[in-house]
């Protein structure tokens, strides 16, 4: 990944209408995330984690401010290369996996390279993370009939099966074991020592020293650790 890759946020916020009032979620954020740096957020439930993560892949327009990568506003972009700009740039990893039950484990890894600019020729690196993350013997079986920790394996490899400059990662170990949470904490790690700017949103105070830098938000702002 020989770009130096960047995400700058300025003066972000977002806000939530209900009936006539309006509730803040983010309020002025300032950041900057590197490539080849983790940052992990962490927060109370509520505190705008999973907003702040959206409004970075590029899924969730600010209510004021900008999110800048490589220079250029998101949210200045068409509907067009906002979703280019997701399917080539952006690995999302959840909580709950999202992986479709009626699919196998490998339509399921392989469905990220049929989506956007046309097929992409990742098999080789398909490969190695199959080899990575011990999930070649589980290619033709169902999600339903994968471990809590192979699921989160599944989803890990399908984030990365595009080679992304990001990856976002929305309270990825919160179903895991000690086993697993391992694997998972320390791909992303290793991730980004590759050079791809790594955000993780957790709840695990195990984790909060684990990136480059930590980060608190309560109640839609930065705190100081």
């Amino acid at each position: 990944m020989p770009t130096r890759h960047e995400i700058l946020i300025e003066n972000l916020s977002r806000n939530y209408q209900k009936d006539k009032q309006i509730i803040p979620a983010v309020c002025g954020l300032n950041a900057q995330f590197s490539g080849g740096t983790m940052t992990v957020i962490h927060g109370s439930s509520g505190s705008g984690k999973t907003t702040l993560l959206l409004m970075l892949g590029g899924m969730m327009r600010p209510s004021s401010g900008s999110v800048k990568f490589n220079g250029r506003d998101l949210y200045s972009m068409s509907g067009t290369e906002l979703r280019a700009f997701r399917n080539r740039h952006v690995g999302f990893i959840f909580q709950k996996f999202y992986l479709l039950p009626y699919l196998s484990v490998r339509q399921n890894i392989t469905l990220p390279l049929h989506i956007g600019e046309g097929e992409k020729d990742n098999h080789g690196l398909l490969g190695v993370l199959l080899e990575r993350f011990r999930m070649t013997h589980r290619l033709d079986h169902l999600p339903g009939e994968l471990s809590v920790g192979e699921q989160q394996r599944v989803a890990l490899i399908r984030a990365l099966v595009k080679d992304p400059a990001i990856i976002l990662a929305d309270e990825p170990t919160g179903n895991l074991d000690p086993e697993n949470l391992a694997i998972v904490s320390e791909a992303l790690q290793e991730e980004a020592k590759k050079g791809r700017i790594v955000i993780l949103v957790t709840h695990n105070a195990s984790l909060f020293t684990t990136g480059s830098a930590s980060l608190q938000l309560e109640d839609g702002c930065f705190r100081l650790n």
